[in-house]
This record gives C-alpha cells, sequence and structure tokens, in this order.
C-alpha cells in the first residue's frame, strides 16, 4: 500500500509566555509536533465548543494517525507541564475532551508558523486531495485579499460586542422543560449542573450576583463582563488565525471523509469576512434558501416519505419561504429548525415552545421521521445524509461542473462563490445541475455592486 507525504504549513496564534516556554522545551521536528497538538486543539471547534474554558473532544485514533503510535508522550508532557488539560469525563481512552490550559491566556498573542507531515493511504486518495487543493490555490490567485481591512473588521467585530447580542435573564428561551445548565467562573474554570429549569437557574444566577445568558449554543451562568471578555477574545483569536491564514502556503481544501464536504480556508471563515472579500473582488454569491429543511424534503421523495405535512413541507420547503411560516424571526425559526434536524428529539416534545409546537402541528410526520432515523441509525444521521445530499449537488456537480468550464469559483456548502462576469454562466450550471438530480429548490443570488472596500 502506498504511503504518500506531504508538508503542510499553518499559522497559529499562541500567547508570547506560551510560545517561549515551547521554544525553550523543543527545537525541530518536536516543536512542530507540539504546535500542532495546540493548533488542533485550538483550531476548528464547532460553536457548540467555543470559548478556551471548553473542553474540545478528539479521538485517539485521530492523534495515533498525526503524532504516530508514540502520540501519547507529546500529549503527557505538555500535560504534565500544566500546557493542556484533558477531560476524563468525556469516557473511555478512545476519546477524551483536550483544552489548552486557561492560565496561559493572559499578556500579549504573537504568530507562529509551524508545519507538520500530513500522511495519504492510497495513491487514489493522495491524487484526489492534491486535485481538490491545486484547483483551489489555482483559483485563489485570482483574489486580491484585503487584509488590512479585514483586520479592521475584527477589531469593530470585537468593540462592537455587547450583553445586548445575547439573551439574559428573563428572555433567556429554554426550549424544553428542562436544560442544561454551565456556570462560568472568572479564573476560566467551567462547571456543568445537571439539568434545570428556567426558574432554577435563574434563582442561582440571582443568589451568586451573575446572570443567566444564552450564548446561543449555551445556557451560562456567568459575571457578564467576564463573559463579554471571554467572548470578545475568543472572537478576535478565532478570527484573526483564519485571516491570518490566507496565504498560498497556508491554504488547504479537502474533502471531508464523513459528509464528503469540501472543506477549506473559506468554509472555515467567519461570514462577515468573507462577504469583505467577495465585495472587494467584485463578486457574487449563490446559495440555496432554506438550504437544509430543502435538502430533507429531497431525501424524503427520494424514499417515498408519506404522511401528515409531508406534502405541506416539501411544498414550503422548495418554495424557499419555509422560514416565513413561523414569523418574522428568521434567526429563531433557523435555530429551531438546526436543533430538530440536528439535535435531540425527544418522543414527545415540549410544546411550551411556539416555533417547535407550530412545526410539530404543521409536520407531524416530517418530525416523527426524523426522530425515527436517528433512533435507527444514531444522531448524527439525518445530518450526515444531508450534506452528502448538499456535496453531491454543490460541489461534485455544479462546482466541478463550472471549473470544467474553466470558470473560476469557490464552494462554501450550499453555495457558490463567483465574478459578476461568469453569472449567467453559473446560473445555467445550477439549473443544468439541479434537473440532473431532480432537485427542487430556490436559490438566492447576492451581487456586489460596489467594490469600494
Amino acid at each position: 500500500m502506498a504511503n504518500h507525504k506531504k508538508t503542510v504549513y499553518r499559522n497559529l496564534l499562541l500567547p508570547i509566555s506560551l510560545n517561549d516556554w515551547l521554544t525553550s522545551n523543543a527545537k525541530g521536528a518536536r516543536l512542530n509536533k507540539l504546535y500542532y497538538i495546540i493548533w488542533t486543539i485550538q483550531t476548528h471547534r464547532k460553536r457548540k465548543e467555543m470559548g478556551a474554558c471548553f473542553y474540545k473532544k478528539i479521538a485517539q485514533t485521530y492523534w495515533e494517525s498525526m503524532l504516530g503510535r508514540e502520540y501519547y508522550k507529546f500529549l503527557n508532557f505538555l500535560g504534565e507541564n500544566g500546557v493542556i488539560d484533558c477531560d476524563e469525563k468525556f469516557g473511555s481512552d478512545e476519546c477524551k475532551g483536550w483544552r489548552i490550559s486557561p492560565t496561559w491566556y493572559c499578556g500579549e498573542f504573537s504568530k507562529v508558523k509551524f508545519k507538520y507531515t500530513a500522511k495519504t493511504t492510497t495513491t487514489k486518495q493522495y491524487e484526489a486531495e492534491k486535485r481538490e487543493l491545486d484547483n483551489f490555490i489555482e483559483i485563489f490567485r485570482n483574489l486580491e485579499i484585503p487584509f488590512d481591512v479585514l483586520y479592521r473588521a475584527i477589531e469593530e467585530k470585537v468593540n462592537d460586542t455587547s450583553l445586548v447580542d445575547y439573551e439574559v435573564d428573563e428572555r433567556v428561551n429554554f426550549p424544553y422543560p428542562t436544560m442544561k445548565v454551565y456556570e462560568l467562573y472568572d479564573d476560566w474554570q467551567i462547571v456543568e449542573y445537571s439539568f434545570m429549569s428556567k426558574r432554577d437557574a435563574l434563582i442561582i444566577a440571582y443568589d451568586k450576583q451573575k446572570t443567566l445568558i444564552n450564548d446561543g449554543y449555551r445556557i451560562l451562568i456567568a459575571e457578564p463582563s467576564y463573559f463579554l471578555a471571554q467572548q470578545k477574545e475568543f472572537t478576535r483569536q478565532s478570527w484573526t488565525m483564519a485571516v491570518d491564514n490566507l496565504t498560498e502556503e497556508t491554504l488547504y481544501a479537502k474533502r471531508n471523509k464523513t459528509n464528503n464536504r469540501l472543506d477549506s480556508n473559506f468554509t472555515n471563515l467567519a461570514k462577515p469576512l468573507y462577504d469583505i472579500i467577495l465585495l472587494h473582488n467584485v463578486m457574487g454569491e449563490s446559495d440555496l434558501v432554506n438550504s437544509q429543511p430543502t435538502l430533507l424534503a429531497h431525501l424524503m421523495k427520494q424514499q417515498g416519505i408519506e404522511g401528515r405535512g409531508v406534502q405541506a413541507f416539501i411544498e414550503a420547503t422548495e418554495s424557499g419561504f419555509f422560514y416565513e411560516l413561523f414569523g418574522s424571526d428568521r434567526g429563531k425559526t433557523k435555530k429551531m429548525v438546526f436543533e430538530v434536524l440536528f439535535g435531540k428529539n425527544p418522543a414527545n416534545p415540549d410544546l411550551n415552545n411556539p416555533t417547535l409546537a407550530r412545526f410539530v402541528e404543521l409536520f407531524p410526520d416530517v418530525y416523527n421521521y426524523i426522530r425515527g432515523q436517528k433512533m435507527v441509525n444514531g444522531k448524527a444521521s439525518v445530518a450526515i445524509a444531508l450534506q452528502k445530499i448538499e456535496s453531491q449537488l454543490f460541489i461534485d456537480g455544479i462546482y466541478y461542473d463550472l471549473l470544467q468550464q474553466n470558470i473560476p469559483c469557490f464552494t462554501k456548502h450550499d453555495s457558490i462563490s463567483f465574478w459578476q462576469d461568469d453569472r449567467e454562466a453559473v446560473a445555467r450550471a445550477m439549473d443544468r445541475n439541479f434537473a440532473k438530480m431532480n432537485f427542487t429548490g430556490k436559490i438566492k443570488t447576492e451581487y456586489v455592486i460596489n467594490a469600494a472596500a
């Protein structure tokens, strides 16, 4: 079996004190492996894992594939010296939670470039990965990246972040009778409570002179100023690292083995920053309206699913007005739909949540279908199935169709970004591939008029 290797370069944002400690205790290949561990823990975190105080779940098999059979020696070295923490409660030795020890998160940060070796087991896999990256780099060369504008936008985002951006105290929405609640301390430590009601969470918050906060991904009890400081620092670090890596040497584009998506520097870039790049380069973007519900409708049609509310669900999603059925707060509705598709689906959902109650009322057998699929195939099964359809349509279909015509473009999951001169060719490619898959959905296209950025 062939074993191909390639050198990959990355930029990492580190506390200067931590980098000084690392460089005084390791050199060469060993130092790069330590950088790689920290980079892995620090980056590509799901939003629900955001914040330095939360642990990132990483499988033992992943560490071994990247660091070799003696991967544990590097982890132990960092752990024994207080650089990283391990949360044993994640379960067996197969998968544990990791984080950078919060004691290092103080003082100034600096950018560090490091490299690591990525391996592929077959020639076919190596050639496929090389082709994806070569395509991405070639198109990327057509762009002008306005780094100064991007860095200014990061600082503006950080400075503008305030408690107004979050649900707090009585305004915190509990979609279920009881929810998991976390308490955040000012030493970066976090305590996970058992499931509790909103009333009990408010009592604890008031007793401790803290605030109940919904950060969009979890319910927290925290001191507001400290919570905001952590949110701002997380945004500054993660957004800055994403921009720092927009150089040809640190580009990446690789198909995800689980859902077949094409992960790249742009899929990991915050939308406000990506929009700046599109604006600066006079580009447009076409994306699928209410994409995940529409992909679910396609899947149910493929499988011949019928039942109460199924046809109405298909018609609503394909029209592009699905979210509007639930009121004017599109963001709130979208969050609820994502909870239904990607979260837990109890047999008796809490109908005190008006948006969820309306979903179950309008589409009862759609809800039952989602729940049944998860019970049989696992919690992530529906999400993965939809993402695979999305990849088949937007990457294997539209993206490659355009590349074969020498039309430069980028893909971000359920969207295609392109130069405005190619808009008609992009529209034709979308129509052609929708028809090929017998897929029905509404596309929203936004063109950039002012390139003054």
